[in-house]
This record gives structure tokens, sequence and C-alpha cells, in this order.
């Protein structure tokens, strides 16, 4: 997976080198993005997921060249909710590198990103979990604001809803409910 995220880079360098047209490229800021789902079988009812990456090219006057891809740990969807503390994961440090590919490891990477109105704007791509890929959409918000550095940062920042139970196989079943209402936030400054 780390090798899949270097060529995933490599790739936008060279496009963006490649062509002036690009959407910019922002790195990550951890500190400012956040993920997490919702289960209310675990206490609290939210759950963060604490251990996640993206790649992020993203410009709405350029969106035919904008791309994102995210990369998480959704182990915790496959645990019984009695295992699952919330207050424990809290506490984890976020990677900054992407996490070892494995089953409990998801990945969206976007195919096209188009303006729904406003500053809304719905992103569709390929979800695969569980070496199970499917397709689905994300409305996402971007607003930019200042990073406490000066520097410009986007935030984009969405809810969507997953069905659990397709992306589960005999390796790794899923308990609770089936569809899990996921809340993003992801921000960056440019590189």
């Amino acid at each position: 997976m780390k090798r899949f995220l270097s060529v995933l880079a490599v790739y936008f360098l060279f496009i963006s080198a490649a062509q002036a047209e690009n959407a910019q490229a922002w790195y990550l800021v951890q500190d400012f993005s956040q993920i997490s789902y919702n289960n209310p079988a675990v206490a609290g009812g939210v759950v963060p997921i604490t251990a996640f990456d993206a790649q992020i090219s993203f410009d709405p006057d350029r969106l035919s060249s904008s791309k994102i891809m995210i990369a998480l740990d959704v182990s915790t969807l496959f645990l019984n909710a009695q295992d699952v503390n919330v207050q424990e994961l809290s506490k984890l440090q976020p990677v900054t590198d992407l996490i070892a590919e494995s089953p409990a490891t998801a990945v969206f990477i976007s195919s096209d990103i188009s303006k729904a109105g406003g500053n809304i704007f719905n992103v569709e791509g390929q979800l695969t979990a569980n070496k199970v890929t499917r397709p689905i959409t994300i409305p996402m918000t971007a607003s930019i604001s200042k990073h406490p550095t000066g520097s410009p940062m986007l935030t984009l920042s969405g809810e969507f809803t997953v069905n659990r139970s397709q992306f589960t196989t005999q390796a790794m079943g899923a308990t609770g409910p089936a569809l899990i209402p996921f809340q993003i936030r992801i921000s960056g400054v440019p590189y």
C-alpha cells in the first residue's frame, strides 16, 4: 500500500509538471482533519478513525484534473461493539504514512468531481475495503481558511453512508448495524 501511495504521489507530481492546467496539490494537515463513523452499539456512538492518509489535488476551476485519494484503517468496523474502546482510540497518534496493506484498510479513489452548486461538490469514485470494491459518491463542501502559519488551507468535508455488509467476508464479519454513517473532514495546505 505504501508503494501504491508513492506511485500515486509520483503520478501527481509528474502530471502537475507536465500540464499547466492541473489542479492545486494539497498536503494533508492531520491536526485539522478528522474521519469518524457512527455506531449506536458503541458507547458514545461516534468512533474516530485516527489512522488515515490522503492525497488531494483540487481546484474548483479545474475539476477535470482534480483527484482525491483517502486511505483509512477501518478495522474497528469489524469488531464486536463491546471491543471498541472509543476513549483509547482517541489517544492514538494519527499516522502520516499510509496504513500498511491489510483487509482492514479502506481506500477511496475519486474518478470524477463535479460541482453540485455553491461550494458543494459530488466526489464520485471507488471504495475498496476487505478486497471488495464498490462505487460511491461523497457530497463534499469545500472551504478555504488560513492555516496558523498563514498559508491558505483547503477543507473538504462531507457525510456518506456505507453498507458494511457489502464489504464483509468470512474473514471479517460485521457486527452491529449494516448501514454506517461516516463523517469526513480533510484539510490541506498547498505543496
